[in-house]
């Protein structure tokens, strides 16, 4: 089960950067934990790094209820074990009209996926899975949008 924590400050937007440090702390050290890149009604796509030194952005589709992959590495980038990672992402309008994903680690941008489709989503942290313990801190926030500030999350009545 993916668990998010949504940035209400943030709005839903569709361009802007995040980043946030990240430190594994316990619990099984396979599951991904990291940026909430858009969550909406139709969708949820995650950035989320690993202990193990991947790096991975995914789909959840919730009208066919599955994950996809998008793009992920391994990558020397990621600090493995429980050091402290600082990790960013930013999603950019291109000029033929979708949305670029910038996924950087420690300064350095192991993945850019690009062409995917440009919506507006809610922002904040994620973590997969139940017993696991993460830190989180300093998160950091931007946006040149003008953000949309819908009562409820998204998916809920209200």
């Amino acid at each position: 089960m993916q668990h998010n924590i949504v940035c209400e400050a943030c709005g839903m937007v569709t361009n802007y950067r995040m980043g946030v440090d990240v430190t594994y702390i316990d619990g099984p050290s396979e599951r991904g934990f990291g940026l909430m890149a858009r969550w909406s009604d139709e969708e949820l796509i995650t950035y989320e790094v690993t202990t193990w030194q991947t790096l991975d952005l995914w789909r959840y589709d919730y009208d066919i209820s599955q994950w996809t992959w998008i793009n992920g590495t391994f990558s020397g980038s990621v600090r493995p074990g429980k050091q402290l990672n600082h990790i960013e992402l930013q999603a950019l309008t291109n000029p033929s009209g979708t949305v670029d994903f910038s996924l950087t680690v420690n300064g350095r941008t192991p993945i850019v996926v690009f062409s995917q489709p440009a919506e507006v989503g809610a922002v904040g942290l994620t973590l997969y899975g139940h017993a696991i313990e993460v830190a989180f801190d300093n998160f950091e926030f931007e946006t040149d949008d003008t953000p949309v500030f819908p009562s409820g999350a998204p998916g809920s009545s209200g």
